[in-house]
């Protein structure tokens, strides 16, 4: 598991025991990989009964419209 991730032994055997968590930015990699819902991963952030989200934002891990920064022209919508 810490191959697939490039993480640290150590920082898995924190989270399997219980004294860390799976870092969100992996959650959806795990869920991917080892079949485990991301609710059962991280439900802080992943909640079970969390509604449908609204259609113009669908959020980051569904790949869709995304907002960037850009120093130089301000706010910008870009799709994905």
């Amino acid at each position: 598991m810490a191959l697939d991730l490039d993480v640290s032994q150590p920082s898995i055997s924190r989270w399997v025991n219980g004294h860390g968590m799976i870092p969100a930015e992996l959650v959806l990699v795990c869920e991917r990989i080892y079949g485990v819902s991301r609710h059962d991963l991280r439900p802080d952030i992943y909640p079970a009964d969390a509604p449908a989200a609204p259609p113009a934002w669908r959020g980051v891990d569904q790949g869709t419209e995304r907002v960037s920064f850009n120093r130089n022209s301000g706010l910008q919508g870009q799709a994905a």
